[in-house]
């Protein structure tokens, strides 16, 4: 347990004991707001019954960095690509699977390519064919033998942490002491053959999808994803990207139902994580 940090964790009646109490205030606190009228939001009704209302949010003007920048157009997503690497030079990130025998190093328009061409869906041999300049079959060699997993986080690792450096980002930081992130799965149909494809007819009818999940922090960065099967429930995989990340180190952390248990409650706390759900 030293070794792991969690020396403080050792004794469990002192743990549980400051979890009762704190748990204790905690609902003396509501219930003494609830006595003097200072909760709107809760309300008891002559059976006893619990009625709970959640509070509407204000519009923030400063909600979306989009309603910041103000309408200017749409840019290529090429070009946005072109510049991005002009100032991380992410395609550095990219390195050959081999070790001997690796010839020159593709052009960055060939890694633009294949990035547009998995993150929209469109697939290498129909990118290729409508793309000026960029043949099939390097494009193929390319990702086979770039795109890997670990190159992959250390290209994301290098936008998150030039985004980290702008002053723009850090105006959504409610405590720049505190950063609060999130996490949820989206569902997206998968038309080839794939493993972690389930069948789902509440979401893709007679068809297979998959789960991207994906977290996002307060400045609208996303720092982790990962994709599993529809049918597995999210909350397995919520300390995976908090931990598996080497830039963003969350202190509270929000999910919705289907990302959280009673085990992953426990477990954040020992990792001094404060876990938040919502419906």
């Amino acid at each position: 347990m030293k070794l792991a940090g969690l020396e403080q964790f050792s004794c469990f009646k002192t743990v549980i004991d400051d979890l009762k109490k704190k748990l204790d205030d905690k609902y003396h606190y509501v219930n003494q707001r609830l006595i003097k009228g200072r909760n709107p939001y809760l309300t008891i009704d002559e059976k006893d019954k619990i009625h709970l209302i959640t509070p509407p949010l204000d519009e923030k003007e400063t909600e979306y960095i989009a309603a910041l920048l103000g309408q200017v157009g749409y840019a290529p997503i090429l070009k946005v690509l072109t510049e991005i690497d002009r100032l991380t030079k992410f395609t550095q990130c990219f390195k050959h699977h081999g070790i001997k025998y690796v010839k020159g190093k593709p052009l960055p328009i060939v890694f633009f390519a294949g990035i547009i061409g998995l993150g929209c869906n469109i697939g290498i041999p129909k990118m290729a064919k409508i793309s000026t300049g960029v043949q099939e079959n390097s494009l193929l060699n390319t990702v086979n033998w770039y795109f890997s997993h670990d190159n992959l986080i250390a290209v994301n690792n290098t936008l998150v942490k030039t985004i980290y450096k702008l002053a723009l980002p850090t105006t959504f930081l409610e405590d720049k002491d505190k950063i609060h992130t999130s996490s949820d799965g989206r569902k997206v149909n998968v038309g080839i053959e794939s493993l972690l494809a389930s069948y789902s007819f509440k979401y893709f009818g007679r068809d297979k999808g998959v789960s991207v999940y994906t977290f996002i922090d307060e400045r609208q960065v996303l720092f982790h994803q990962l994709v599993m099967s529809s049918a597995e429930r999210e909350a397995a995989y919520v300390i995976d990207g908090l931990h598996n990340n080497d830039v963003v180190k969350s202190a509270i952390h929000s999910t919705d139902t289907h990302g959280y248990t009673e085990t992953i409650f426990a477990a954040t706390h020992l990792f001094r994580y404060c876990l938040c759900t919502k419906d």
